[in-house]
């Protein structure tokens, strides 16, 4: 079985979310939602993780709210330090691990997903008003 990011990889092995570029712009992550509970799942699971009830798939919208962060000063892979990762509550879904833009995003901040990095992890920005 295979998901749809920027490279084909096994459910199971990547951790990472699945996200889409909508023909509309938007990003969004491709998951699934309880159909007893209503969690929001960021996955495409066969049961819900909290309740065990059935879930149908569901994209989230790729806004949210920045929940935690922390600046990584070390090479992990691929990336380059200093890097910043948040944790986002998107808007109607889930919570997802995303790399952010720049060093300055706060607790609290709104973000969008605008796709992925060159190393395919989800890759948000704060929303300027």
């Amino acid at each position: 079985m295979t998901v749809n990011t920027s490279e084909q990889t096994r459910v199971g092995v990547d951790p990472r979310p699945v996200v889409k570029h909508g023909d509309d712009g938007t990003w969004t992550v491709s998951g699934s939602r309880c159909t007893r509970c209503a969690r929001a799942i960021a996955y495409q699971w066969p049961r819900c993780p909290g309740c065990a009830g059935e879930v149908h798939p569901e994209d989230f919208v790729g806004i949210g709210v920045v929940w935690s962060r922390t600046t990584i000063h070390i090479a992990v892979g691929d990336h380059v330090p200093p890097y910043t990762v948040a944790y986002v509550d998107l808007d109607n879904g889930p919570r997802v691990l995303a790399q952010a833009s720049g060093e300055t995003v706060d607790v609290g901040a709104r973000v969008r997903l605008v796709g992925l990095t060159s190393s395919g992890d989800p890759h948000v920005e704060e929303v300027r008003r």
